[in-house]
């Protein structure tokens, strides 16, 4: 799972990380 965290995405990037989702990329 590739996890990209950008700005304020941390609790975004957590919770996909959790449904085992690719983040995508928040900007």
């Amino acid at each position: 799972i590739f996890a990209f965290v950008i700005s304020d995405g941390e609790d975004l990037f957590a919770a996909r990380d959790l449904l085992g989702i690719k983040p995508l990329f928040y900007g």
